[in-house]
């Protein structure tokens, strides 16, 4: 038998709330006339669904495989350095990439169809302090989806999707940092 006190069952509620939000996020991709968006389209996972494995080398020349991560929550992030939505996102992860850590969240970002020397002079000629993988060749993201780039999917330490994002701003990176504070 499980028991809640009153402060948890506000917080399982919120968390449910949060959660059917965010899915309702990715319904609200039904167009009008009750097709598919073409980002819906593109979408190859869905909230609930095991994250693809996948293996991939970081710039700091690790190499990292998500299922090594399981029992952490991740927030990983496919992006490329020519995006200005993509710049814009990874901006605001140099600011909190501590308070993830803070919540034993594993910021991995991966850079999708680059070279791994555009990708290091970007990371440098800012002063990002995060390690990033390198998918030349979109294999990995291709997992994941077919195209739109950034897309940012929070897993839970099982390797759940819980949510999935795309062009977030800092209000909707709160609600996903929210998120990965309520898994805990």
């Amino acid at each position: 038998m499980i028991i809640f006190d009153k402060d948890m069952r506000m917080i399982s509620k919120i968390f449910i709330a949060i959660l059917i939000c965010l899915s309702t996020v990715q319904c609200s991709a039904l167009m009008e006339d009750g097709s598919i968006s073409s980002y819906e389209k593109a979408t190859l996972v869905r909230v609930g669904d095991s994250a693809p494995d996948f293996t991939v080398d970081m710039l700091s020349g690790q190499t990292l495989t998500l299922s090594k991560l399981q029992g952490q929550r991740v927030l990983l992030t496919f992006f490329e350095t020519k995006s200005p939505d993509s710049r814009k996102e990874l901006a605001l992860l140099e600011l909190v990439q501590k308070q993830l850590s803070e919540y034993k969240c594993t910021l991995l970002l991966i850079a999708s169809g680059e070279e791994k020397r555009t990708v290091e002079d970007f990371i440098e000629q800012r002063g990002y302090t995060f390690d990033v993988g390198i998918d030349t060749d979109k294999s990995i993201f291709s997992l994941y989806a077919t195209k739109y780039l950034p897309r940012t999917f929070v897993l839970d330490a099982l390797g759940r999707i819980v949510a999935i994002s795309s062009d977030y701003d800092q209000e909707e990176l709160e609600v996903l940092i929210e998120i990965i504070s309520i898994l805990l």
